[in-house]
């Protein structure tokens, strides 16, 4: 999963994504000038997932399907 950034002049974001039963099954911080940040999901089963990326002023929640 390759995750893009469009914030500038942010402190590190916090990312977490989160199956469709709500478990954690990755959580990490992507560096303040990182626009691109790759998550590997490739030991995740099949299945929707959500990623969740904040920062101090926003949050935001996207649907994924790992096939």
């Amino acid at each position: 999963l390759n995750v893009s950034v469009a914030e500038d002049n942010v402190d590190a974001l916090t990312i977490t994504v989160h199956n469709i039963v709500g478990e954690i099954v990755f959580t990490g911080k992507i560096p303040s000038g990182t626009y691109n940040y790759l998550i590997d999901l490739g030991n995740e089963s099949k299945g929707i997932y959500l990623v969740t990326i904040t920062s101090p002023i926003n949050t935001v929640s996207k649907k994924v399907i790992v096939e």
